[in-house]
């Protein structure tokens, strides 16, 4: 932890430690008699959220070509479920990025030119969905004003990683 102030509210109660591997998960701030503390709970990888969606539907009873492309840009950025300030919002992002093995950023783009080519077999419909893995992050806010606790409120940040091509296939 980063403050010079996390021994007195552990000792309040208002954060808690249980290990070294803990402490790199926590930080707080202070401005005044009135310090902040933001602790990363969890990360765990979400639902692949999509930006676009192409398909062909093919009632033949030969297969057919499908050439999904992007031809435009979109860009997805982290959320958060509350109000916290930016800096907050990136020290979680990058806590997030260091606890799993994927690449998680504040924003990702899908840019224009991105093509790939699918076989749709006879009497299917293939989807081809562009879009993102995101990752959840799950954070405690806790702190104190003078010598009171602040209620711990718990929210959410969701951020991206991964941008991929997803097939979704049904039969017709």
């Amino acid at each position: 932890m980063t403050c010079a102030l996390v021994a007195p509210l552990l000792a309040m109660g208002v954060i808690a430690h249980s290990g070294a591997a803990e402490a790199a998960t926590a930080r707080c701030w202070s401005s005044g008699t009135t310090t902040t503390c933001y602790q990363l709970l969890s990360t765990k990888q979400s639902t692949f959220r999509t930006l676009f969606t192409d398909g062909v539907r093919n009632p033949t009873g030969q297969p057919a070509k499908l050439t999904c492309t992007v031809t435009q840009t979109v860009g997805y950025s982290a959320t958060v479920s509350t109000t916290v300030s930016a800096g907050v919002k990136a020290w979680v992002i990058a806590h997030m990025d260091a606890s799993v093995s994927a690449s998680i950023t504040a924003s990702v783009s899908v840019t224009r030119g991105t093509t790939v080519e699918k076989t749709v077999p006879a009497h299917t419909v293939l989807y081809c969905d562009r879009g993102v893995y995101t990752y959840v992050g799950s954070v405690r806010k806790t702190g104190s004003s003078g010598q009171h606790a602040i209620t711990p409120v718990s929210f959410t940040v969701r951020a991206p990683s991964a941008v991929m091509w997803q097939y979704r296939q049904k039969s017709i």
